[in-house]
């Protein structure tokens, strides 16, 4: 398994951390101590861009929810967005991505930061299990690309 890798930018008061290729228990507990480490201080929420994540399990499923908990109770908040392929699916199949009210972009998640608001109803705006098979394999568009932390925009 490929290690995991975080990219962090900051969009206006809050930091978005862009994870990529594959997230297991051997890496949860250090990529959440990242992920705490960059908020909430100055910035009091942190975004968790998913789109390039090809694998997660469970354990790490595990943390970042915690990672959310944690970061509520001491008065911030971890948004996670941009769900694709068997990660949305899986999302979507267990309920996870209404519990964690998971965003389907970035920039949809950045909206709800600034309004304090969860996705529509209070569930996830994930794609629905029909529109998840469509989307297996996109990445970047469909260009098959990874942003460039140059290239990489909020939203």
């Amino acid at each position: 398994m490929n290690g995991v890798e975080l990219r962090t930018r900051v969009c206006g008061d809050h930091i978005v951390v862009a994870l990529s290729a594959e997230l297991d228990i051997c890496q949860a507990a250090a990529t959440i101590a990242a992920i705490a480490g960059r908020g909430p201080g100055r910035e009091h929420c942190v975004i968790v861009d998913l789109q390039a994540l090809d694998f997660i399990d469970c354990a790490a499923l595990r943390a970042l929810a915690r990672a959310q908990q944690q970061a509520r109770q001491a008065g911030g908040q971890v948004l996670l967005a941009a769900p694709a392929g068997t990660l949305a699916r899986v999302l979507d199949l267990t309920g996870l991505g209404e519990a964690l009210g998971v965003h389907a972009s970035v920039a949809s998640a950045l909206a709800s930061a600034l309004t304090g608001a969860r996705p529509a109803n209070g569930t996830a705006d994930i794609p629905s299990t029909a529109s998840t098979w469509a989307m297996t394999g996109a990445t970047n568009a469909g260009t098959g690309v990874m942003p460039t932390a140059n290239s990489m925009q909020c939203g």
